[in-house]
């Protein structure tokens, strides 16, 4: 297979993008960084705090999600001239709930319905929780984006805008962050009420702003490659990028948006690096950062996402690894890293059998059911 790891075509045409795998790929990989962490519980304290941030891995899912749609998006309106709307929910309603649904056999209400993030009685963090399958409030945060963003897609339709996109849902989070808590603070707690109004939509929703922007800023950079090619301009950014990830360990920032605090909190900082990490992926050329193996990682990341919770804690309970994990200080590290590659490793496997299996087959049949529409006269729309 001959396929290219670097730059990407203009973001309004068709195509594969390379990078965005890899991006997918570092996304799930910081997730699995987080969520192994638990299963050491003897890493010292400074290297605990940085594995911990793994966890802003879904804010660089969600970055990613908002920038192919809207390259999907433009690209449809440039080739057909308008966009098929029910076609584009029948392709996200395929794309997730196969391998979503297939994750666990049977299904609480709030998770079949993608609503388990929208009251804190079926929300992560709340004891109890009224969920199936680990991790669920992300998905639930994408599927809820879905459902708005042919809306946005049609507003949006310039730098300008997406940075008012952004500052609108700014305020909508404060705002609408607010009120969850004086609803809903008294019968939960106000621990209970940061995490559930960290994990709903409202508080996520600026990040799936900056992917907006990051989507009108690839155009900008297509048409100034001199400068944004050069190896500086990407070693700088990178370096940026960086600095901002990791310097949320030691911030402390609030978790939410509110009014309380002028400090934003960290989800944000974490995800304006990772802007910069998009844009420094889109103009780098095969090699470290964009590459065939991260990009293969990428491919299946979702399954992954479902997969890594059980793989973690099959490895977290077992007998035989009690003394690997166990381990102190310096011997801690070395056991994390090599759980860590152990647990990768398992986890792309078995996800690369379920894309294969269910994501696969998931998707074609959305294909079939759109084209079967398009010809069903009941459906002029569509055609």
């Amino acid at each position: 297979m001959n396929q290219t790891y670097n730059s990407p075509t203009h973001p309004g045409t068709a195509g594969h993008y390379a990078y965005i795998d890899c991006i997918r790929g570092y996304a799930v990989l910081l997730v699995i960084t987080c969520h192994l962490t638990d299963a050491f519980p003897n890493l010292p304290y400074p290297v605990h705090r940085l594995t911990v941030i793994g966890w802003h891995g879904v804010q660089l899912f969600f970055i990613a999600s908002a920038v192919t749609l809207l390259m999907s998006w433009h690209a449809e309106k440039n080739r057909k001239g308008k966009n098929d709307i029910l076609a584009f929910f029948i392709r996200r309603f395929c794309r997730i709930a196969p391998a979503y649904y297939g994750a666990i056999l049977l299904y609480l209400l709030g998770c079949m319905t993608f609503l388990n993030d929208w009251h804190p009685s079926m929300a992560t963090g709340v004891p109890n929780p009224w969920q199936a399958v680990p991790g669920a409030w992300s998905i639930s945060a994408e599927f809820s984006f879905y459902v708005i963003f042919p809306i946005l897609a049609t507003i949006v339709t310039s730098l300008r805008r997406a940075a008012i996109m952004f500052l609108v849902t700014l305020l909508a989070a404060v705002t609408l962050n607010e009120l969850g808590r004086r609803v809903f603070d008294e019968s939960y707690g106000s621990q209970t009420m940061v995490d559930f109004l960290y994990y709903w939509l409202p508080n996520q929703a600026p990040v799936f702003a900056l992917g907006f922007i990051v989507f009108f800023l690839l155009n900008v950079f297509s048409e100034q490659r001199r400068w944004v090619n050069t190896a500086r301009f990407r070693m700088s950014a990178l370096a940026a990028a960086l600095g901002l990830y990791v310097g949320v360990t030691y911030l402390h920032a609030p978790m939410i948006f509110s009014y309380a605090t002028v400090q934003p909190p960290a989800l944000l900082q974490a995800s304006i690096g990772f802007v910069l990490l998009v844009l420094v992926a889109s103009t780098s050329p095969s090699g470290y950062l964009v590459n065939r193996y991260i990009a293969a990682v990428g491919k299946v990341s979702f399954s992954a996402y479902l997969v890594h919770f059980a793989v973690i804690d099959a490895f977290s309970t077992a007998e035989w690894a009690a003394g690997f994990r166990d381990q102190r200080n310096y011997a801690a590290i070395l056991a994390y890293g090599v759980g860590w590659i152990g647990v990768a490793a398992v986890t792309v496997g078995l996800s690369a059998i379920s894309h294969h299996l269910v994501e696969k087959p998931g998707i074609a049949i959305g294909k079939k059911l759109i084209d079967m529409l398009r010809v069903n006269p009941a459906h002029p729309a569509l055609t």
